[in-house]
C-alpha cells in the first residue's frame, strides 16, 4: 500500500515517502498530546484536521529527494565526462 495509513482512534497516520515509484521512507506523524488536552481522544473521532498536510509534506519530500538525486547524478556524469 503506497497511501496514508490513518488511525484516527489515536490520532496517528504514517505516510510513505515515495521516490522514482518506491517507498523509500516513512513518515510518521500523531497529535495525541494535543488531541489529549482538547478532549479529541475518543474512539471513532474523524481524523485529525492535520492529515492533509503531511500527506502534502511526504509527496514534497518524495519530490525533492528525486530532485536531488537526479542532479547528483547529473553532476558525477559531468565530472567522469570531464575526466576528473
Amino acid at each position: 500500500q503506497r497511501g496514508a495509513t490513518v488511525d484516527p482512534d489515536r490520532g496517528a497516520m504514517a505516510v510513505p515517502v515515495v521516490v522514482g515509484g518506491e517507498p523509500m521512507a516513512l513518515l510518521y506523524a500523531d497529535g495525541a498530546r494535543a488531541a489529549a488536552q482538547d478532549g479529541d481522544t475518543e474512539p471513532g473521532q474523524r481524523a485529525p484536521h492535520w492529515v492533509p498536510a503531511v500527506e502534502v509534506l511526504a509527496r514534497y519530500t518524495g519530490c525533492r529527494l528525486e530532485s536531488l538525486t537526479a542532479n547528483r547524478v547529473a553532476d558525477l556524469a559531468t565530472s567522469i565526462a570531464r575526466g576528473e
